[in-house]
């Protein structure tokens, strides 16, 4: 796992490759948790180069979408390609989260 912390248009970016499992759920929780603290009103979680989530990992997605909302933060996810991507449709989670396909779209998501 490896998370870079950058910017998009002004917006906190937090881009995540790798795996998104038991091993680094906790440092990445961690991390975007300081993130959301920090951040105005909008944070992305940019999910692209992500090539797995377990259930640890979706569950850490679930807490920090959470506390985003406790902070008034709003929060998209640039969902993963490939296998990773079917986690959300296999827990029928798509509508818990503001999935987006590309940091593109994310703008659009906030209605920027």
């Amino acid at each position: 796992m490896n998370l870079e912390m950058t910017t998009h248009d002004g917006v906190p970016v937090a881009a995540l490759s790798g795996r998104l499992d038991l091993r680094g759920a906790s440092e990445f929780r961690l991390q975007v948790a300081a993130a959301i603290a920090g951040a105005a009103d909008r944070l992305v979680l940019d999910l692209s180069d992500v090539e797995f989530i377990d259930s640890s990992g979706l569950g850490v997605l679930a807490g920090l979408h959470r506390e985003a909302e406790r902070h008034g933060t709003r929060m998209a996810i640039v969902v993963p390609r490939g296998s990773a991507r079917q986690i959300f449709a296999l827990t029928r989670t798509e509508g818990f989260f503001h999935l987006v396909p590309t940091l593109e779209d994310s703008h659009a998501a906030f209605g920027t």
